[in-house]
């Protein structure tokens, strides 16, 4: 029973040894995990130019997520050690083992119970406050990285508007010149001889009569000269073209108007994730703009989901107690004139919803990829 009772002390005292070897080097990692997230976020936004803020978040986030884990880690291994220590207290309250017995071989195995329980406590406490801070970095971090989304879709519908201007300043300057060469061509009037050869005013002459026209033409004063004839006619044809012409102007100027009264709210199809694109909607979390989502298309339910959640109408982050830092107008507001920034585009109730076509998602797709 001696022999055996020993035994099972020396593999207890074997195990808690074991788990205070895995605490150091737990603790090690953490440090390593803390000091190079601390590092990033000092850094960002110049340790690397060609960085883009995005690309920064997901390095702290991958540093934050291996310190989290080693955290838990350590906590799993606090458990052990006081499970362990329960055993041995289990067997001196059983009388199986002499306080003072336990006291002499805890000294020569090393292991000190107050000061690891003391060292657990704190390293707990200390890796806690890191976390809470490092988590206020990272939620700003997230800020900065929506600016710089949104700065960069500014950019690129900027970009899109001014595709579509050369291609409609392309299409009038087709239509113009179509006209002008209408205009050329009935202005140009022909020769007397070939509307004398196309509509004669002689009647009919035999081409075996070698008459003179003089003797052939009658005296007939109701019947108009070729001159006057050619020049009614020009004129006839100059007036025709020039309504045409005012006409069609008036045509082009009442399309171009109702393009901008009517503005259409391009969504995607519901669930929809565009494959470029590394931007989340603030509604359902899927990758496109906010003002694209397909499963939140009504307004008043994307203004009730924002106040529910307790997020900004301006800028749609989350940031409660602190007035918006931003300044952003509405887009569609500003086309119609109104200067107004007490709203997001996709919290704008001019628009008309209207969803992609897959050939107008491809455009699209294929336009961030080059980008």
């Amino acid at each position: 029973m001696s022999s055996f009772k020993w035994t099972l002390f020396d593999e207890t005292i074997r195990s808690i040894q074991q788990v205070i070897k895995e605490a150091r080097g737990i603790e090690e990692r953490l440090k390593e995990q803390h000091h190079a997230r601390s590092m990033i976020l000092a850094t960002r936004g110049g340790h690397s130019p060609k960085e883009s803020k995005y690309e920064t978040m997901m390095k702290v986030l991958k540093h934050q997520w291996e310190f989290e884990t080693e955290l838990n880690n350590y906590r799993e291994n606090y458990k052990k050690y006081k499970e362990n220590m329960q055993k041995i207290d289990n067997l001196i309250r059983l009388n199986v083992f002499h306080p003072q017995e336990v006291d002499r071989e805890f000294k020569s195995a090393e292991i000190h119970d107050r000061i690891n329980r003391k060292n657990y406590k704190e390293e707990m406490e200390v890796n806690g406050d890191h976390q809470k801070r490092a988590l206020r970095e990272i939620q700003l971090l997230q800020e900065e990285v929506e600016d710089e989304r949104e700065k960069e879709e500014n950019v690129s519908a900027w970009e899109q508007a001014q595709v579509w201007a050369k291609k409609i300043i392309a299409k009038l300057e087709t239509l113009e010149k179509t006209i002008a060469d209408k205009d050329n061509s009935c202005s140009q009037p022909k020769p007397v001889e070939e509307l004398i050869e196309e509509k004669p005013l002689l009647g009919n002459v035999h081409s075996s009569k070698k008459n003179s026209v003089s003797d052939t033409i009658p005296t007939d004063t109701n019947i108009p000269s070729a001159t006057t004839f050619t020049t009614t006619t020009t004129t006839n044809i100059s007036a025709t073209t020039t309504a045409a012409t005012v006409t069609n102007e008036k045509k082009c100027s009442g399309n171009i108007e109702r393009g901008q009264e009517t503005q259409y709210r391009m969504l995607v199809p519901p669930n929809y994730s565009k494959p470029q694109c590394h931007t989340r909607c603030i509604f359902c979390t899927k990758h496109h703009l906010s003002n694209e989502c397909g499963n939140y298309q009504d307004v008043e339910e994307r203004r009730k989901f924002i106040e529910e959640k307790g997020r900004c109408n301006t800028c749609l982050n989350y940031h409660p107690g602190t007035p918006c830092r931003k300044n952003t107008k509405c887009s569609f507001c500003c086309k119609q004139g109104v200067q107004d920034n007490s709203h997001h585009a996709a919290l704008c109730l001019r628009p008309l919803n209207k969803t992609m076509t897959e050939s107008e998602l491809q455009q699209q797709n294929s336009m961030m990829k080059h980008q």
